[in-house]
């Protein structure tokens, strides 16, 4: 625990760097397990490289046409709503990837999942949602461990603690 003196110049500021502080090792934080960062480790890899270039890239590659036909979901215009989904499934995908950001990432992948699976498949049968229901199930599993011991988060995290000095 840290002693500041009431009253003293520094209070705020020391306390608002300890808080950022823990909140960005609390963002970065996952298992140091070697076993378990190499099952996320191939799964980040492997729904990514799915998501990416069966989903997103066709999206990016066929921009002008994929603009005339995307619907209007969610009080978005098609420009803007496929601008979102080219943004989560291309740029969050590869984030994921990397391992760079992965609970930040994986929020726009989960809501592009939950907008694919029950606003633009509303009518359709459950076994046309099941993809995107899976998909959502892996980017919520996601923000909820994070990115495991093989990331770029794992990395960031240890610079930033080796870095870490507290002067009195």
């Amino acid at each position: 625990m840290y002693a500041f003196p009431i009253g003293s110049v520094c209070d705020n500021r020391v306390l608002q760097d300890i808080m950022f502080s823990m909140y960005i090792t609390n963002l970065l934080n996952s298992s140091k397990n070697k076993i378990y960062g190499l099952g996320l480790l191939m799964l980040r890899i492997g729904t990514s490289i799915l998501m990416v270039g069966l989903h997103g890239w066709p999206k990016l590659k066929n921009y002008s046409t994929a603009q005339s036909d995307f619907p209007e979901l969610i009080g978005l215009g098609p420009d803007s709503g496929l601008l979102l989904v080219i943004f989560a499934e291309v740029i969050c995908s590869i984030l994921l990837i990397f391992g760079l950001l992965t609970r930040i990432a994986a929020i726009p992948l989960s809501i592009t999942m939950i907008v694919a699976a029950f606003v633009f498949n509303a009518d359709q049968p459950f076994i046309v949602k099941e993809k995107g229901i899976l998909y959502l199930a892996v980017y919520l599993f996601f923000l909820v461990v994070g990115a495991g011991k093989y990331s770029l988060d794992h990395f960031l995290l240890q610079k930033i603690t080796s870095k870490k000095v507290i002067t009195k």
